[in-house]
């Protein structure tokens, strides 16, 4: 194999790992599969670890999109926070700090990064460069304050999660943006992938007689697509330089990188919002699973390693403030049709439990769902639970 060919393979296996993405247990990913059609990202055993797992999106540059939803890495309350959430998506909870703090014991908080620095020791790995800054701003603002403007401020945090209109405007101006810009994209990826395998094809010129021109071009569909990315990126995220730099450098030492540049838009624009906004926004192949399974996992959270009275206050607080979010805007986006979200499941002959978590039934009663740890199994016929269950309310 020629140094040109070698060069070649080289690049091709840069941009196939650009076509990959790590995604965090407390991180949502939807990705428009090969028909266009939205699915949510499942969760690979064989590229995957207690923090996350690696998907592999669509390597045909136009189909690649992924848009993400980050889940707060902390939970909040009007008495303080607690670095630990409760939700449990991907294959479980990732390992998390059992820590707490009131805010009178807050001194200053600052974000790094995607990182949450408290205290100047308590450090958070967030989801996003702008899911830290947010967050920090939010602390910053609690600090000061009396607990009932707190509460406000917290509760007003939680609901802009739950704003549609907002998210789907984000999402039709990022739309409009990043059509020019996967053009662009698409360009360079037929001139790598289709054009200069055919030139050598048929040329009869090897690679090594073409590495100059082939790189000039390289760079010749590098600037415009840098160019573009840069001025969308500061229309969408105008107050995240850092990541706006960081990404430009990458291309710039990684051309086939820049393929992935509309992807690179995309992923965040919506990921401050709540999964279950993006999916009714979306419509994703299996919705109704995901958000009814969303939402059981708020209602009847699996065994946590919380003990501290203080940590299990902040922590049921932000659980229960979601929840009621969530149940909120399911009532509110279509009557009726998630009326019954946490009622038993049709009871399957010879089945005397199931699991209100997971809806899995069971021949026995007195025992807990051997899937949802901690979660105690319901007996057919438990008329109170049910009609608790029934209303939606929790």
């Amino acid at each position: 194999m020629g140094d040109g060919a070698t060069l070649f393979v080289i690049l091709s296996a840069l941009y196939l790992w650009e076509c990959f993405l790590w995604i965090g247990k407390q991180t949502v990913a939807f990705v428009a599969s090969w028909n266009c059609k939205w699915t949510i990202g499942s969760r690979s055993s064989w590229i995957a670890n207690g923090h996350g797992n690696l998907i592999l999106l669509n390597p045909l540059c136009p189909y690649g999109t992924v848009i993400l939803s980050h889940l707060s890495p902390i939970s909040i309350s009007p008495d303080g926070l607690c670095l630990y959430n409760s939700q449990s998506l991907n294959g479980g909870r990732t390992e998390q700090s059992t820590a707490c703090l009131t805010f009178d014991e807050i001194n200053c908080c600052s974000a790094e990064g995607k990182s949450l620095i408290i205290n100047q020791a308590q450090s958070v790995n967030c989801g996003s460069f702008d899911q830290a800054r947010s967050i920090c701003n939010l602390i910053n603002a609690a600090v000061p304050i009396s607990r009932v403007e707190r509460k406000r401020l917290v509760g007003s945090f939680i609901a802009r999660r739950f704003a549609r209109d907002q998210a789907g405007r984000r999402l039709n101006a990022a739309a409009g943006r990043l059509k020019v810009i996967r053009i662009a994209c698409s360009v360079f990826f037929l001139f790598l992938f289709v054009i200069v395998p055919l030139v050598v094809i048929f040329s009869g010129y090897g690679l090594n007689h073409l590495i100059i021109p082939i790189a000039l071009i390289m760079i010749g569909l590098t600037v415009p697509i840098s160019v573009l990315y840069y001025f969308a990126h500061k229309e969408l995220y105008p107050d995240l330089k850092e990541e706006r730099v960081t990404n430009l450098v990458k291309m710039a030492l990684c051309p086939p990188g820049a393929i992935r540049a509309a992807d690179l838009l995309a992923a965040d624009v919506v990921a401050s919002f709540d999964p279950v906004v993006i999916a009714s926004l979306l419509g994703p192949n299996g919705m109704d699973k995901f958000v009814a399974s969303y939402s059981r996992d708020l209602k009847f959270p699996i065994k946590h390693e919380l003990s501290e009275p203080r940590s299990l206050e902040i922590t049921e607080w932000y659980n229960n403030a979601l929840l009621e979010c969530t149940v909120q805007y399911l009532a509110q986006m279509d009557n009726g049709h998630w009326k019954n979200l946490f009622a038993a499941p049709p009871r399957d002959e010879g089945s005397l439990s199931y699991c209100p978590r997971c809806q899995s039934q069971f021949n026995i009663v007195d025992a807990d769902c051997p899937d949802c740890r901690g979660i105690a199994l319901c007996a057919y016929g438990q008329n109170s639970l049910e009609e608790e269950a029934k209303s939606g309310h929790g």
